[in-house]
């Protein structure tokens, strides 16, 4: 579970990742209100982890906060 970093006021849960071969990271499909032929992804560094302090996303560390 994560949050977007501009919105965090919603816990969302990742759907997949998926390699960016442009920028050679992963990025990660999260649920949003977007129309279901429009999925739109983040970076690791646009997200925090919901769940447990220092968990992984990507290849970041990543701190929630609550």
């Amino acid at each position: 579970m994560v949050r977007l970093v501009a919105r965090p006021d919603r816990v969302r849960r990742v759907l997949r990742s998926e390699w960016h071969w442009h920028r050679q990271q992963f990025v990660f499909v999260i649920e949003t209100s977007a129309r279901p032929a429009f999925e739109p992804y983040w970076f690791a560094g646009q997200l925090e982890v919901a769940d447990e302090p220092g968990a992984v996303v990507g290849s970041e560390v990543l701190t929630p906060t609550r």
